[in-house]
């Protein structure tokens, strides 16, 4: 049962270091870690909770015409902005 941060830590640290061959060599990973309470109609009743903790490869080309898209238009507007 997962009951220290610790322990959320080394589960995905372990969870990286298994999907690190589909990590780009000048790319990284988003991690999302969840923890469910388990099986049960009742949170009382319900259990053991169930640990997940899912990495994806970022789409940094994705995301790069967005950035400097923002970054340009911020530019921008601060000019337009100076008396």
């Amino acid at each position: 049962m997962l009951n220290r941060p610790s322990q959320m830590e080394q589960i995905s640290e372990e969870v990286i270091a298994r999907n690190e061959q589909f990590r780009a060599e000048a790319g990284d990973f988003a991690i999302w870690q969840f923890v469910t309470r388990g099986r049960g109609r009742w949170a009382h009743r319900a259990g053991p909770p169930t640990v997940c903790v899912c990495v994806r490869s970022l789409g940094f080309a994705r995301f790069a015409r967005r950035l400097v898209m923002r970054a340009f238009t911020k530019q921008v507007n601060f000019v337009n902005n100076v008396p």
